[in-house]
């Protein structure tokens, strides 16, 4: 015959088969709640892309563009430079300006001549060259 288990051996039998049901309920609760979790959450709609028409472009005032060109939000900046830019190279009278102050004796305003003609004529946006 089979010796029968002592008490002390019964109670770490129970002990193991509590531990084990109390680990698989926390771990199931913990499954159900994240999956919860997930199908409740609020996703935030993307954003839309706004584009600057052609109608809204002519009508910024210069004024405008120049505090957009200082404005510490570097897309902003760039974009009002770009502005400014396609402006000056459809305007003869600023390339004229522009070709006029590299014949200049002041090595200041013939060096930022320079840097905007550079900047118009390679499409690289840089805000500071304007100031």
């Amino acid at each position: 015959m089979a010796a029968m288990p002592s008490a002390t051996e019964n109670r770490i039998l129970i002990l193991g088969f509590g531990l084990t049901t109390t680990c698989v309920v926390l771990s199931l609760m913990r499954h159900m709640l994240i999956a919860y979790r997930d199908s409740v959450e609020v996703k935030k709609p993307s954003p839309k892309t706004q584009y600057i028409t052609q109608g809204t472009e002519d009508s910024l005032k210069s004024s405008t563009l120049e505090k957009l060109i200082e404005s510490h939000n570097y897309g902003i900046q760039e974009t009002a430079a770009r502005i400014v830019a396609d402006r000056a190279l459809h305007d003869g009278t600023t390339l004229d300006a522009l070709l006029w102050e590299l014949t200049r004796p002041d090595r200041d305003r013939r060096e930022q001549a320079i840097r905007a003609l550079y900047m118009l004529t390679e499409q690289r946006m840089c805000p500071k060259y304007f100031s």
